[in-house]
């Protein structure tokens, strides 16, 4: 990899270098290594990151709501990979941008993979990255019903396998997709059941993403 890497920068100084579809043990190493060096970009970490906070920030502001309430919002990402990660470090950064510590944000986070939600009793097994979001105050492996019931999370983001599931534990709000821009998305945001009167959205990894469905049925109850 090194050597492709310089071959590029040598070949064509300017150009950006993106990274694309990397596993998730290896695409946060490469971004941390070349990142600082040369002009790189992982679309999966921070495309992904940098849209979904673009539709939060969209969502409060229709709300008519400052972008520094970010900082009160409690997230849930039901997915540990590159993306899930690379959505919650671009929501920590803009919470910390609108005046939280970096241990005050990493609070409003919930990370849940296959075996449930991540705590820091699981330390051997996760990377670095995860580990900073890892809960040290809620059991391992506790299940997405239970983190709703418990935490009550603000905004929910997840993968589409787990979209039907999630809707099921949310009584209000927004399930956000991993999304595509507005006019390129292959599907819109439906809602997970025609009879719950619309409280409950989702969309699949190829929906657009419309940031005024997003937080808008939480405007009585906080977010």
């Amino acid at each position: 990899m090194d050597e492709f890497v310089r071959a590029v920068f040598s070949r064509f100084p300017n150009v950006l270098l993106q990274w694309e579809d990397f596993s998730s043990d290896k695409a946060s190493n490469l971004l941390a290594k070349y990142r600082e060096n040369y002009l790189c970009f992982n679309d999966d970490i921070q495309g992904t990151g940098a849209t979904v906070l673009a539709g939060v920030l969209g969502a409060l502001r229709l709300q008519r709501r400052p972008p520094e309430d970010i900082r009160s919002l409690r997230v849930a990402v039901v997915g540990a990979g590159s993306a899930g990660i690379g959505v919650a470090q671009a929501l920590h950064m803009a919470m910390q941008q609108a005046g939280l510590s970096a241990k005050a944000a990493y609070s409003n986070f919930y990370i849940l993979d296959q075996d449930g939600l991540q705590s820091k009793a699981r330390f051997s097994s996760l990377t670095e990255e995860q580990m900073a979001f890892a809960r040290a105050d809620l059991p391992d492996g506790m299940a997405l019903e239970e983190v709703v019931e418990q935490a009550k999370p603000h905004l929910v983001l997840t993968c589409p396998r787990h979209v039907r599931d999630m809707c099921m534990h949310m009584s209000s709000g927004e399930a956000a997709p991993r999304p595509r821009p507005l006019g390129q998305a292959r599907h819109h945001l439906r809602g997970c059941d025609p009879q719950d009167g619309g409280r409950r959205r989702a969309a699949d990894r190829d929906a657009a993403l419309e940031p005024d469905l997003l937080l808008r049925d939480h405007a009585r109850g906080g977010v």
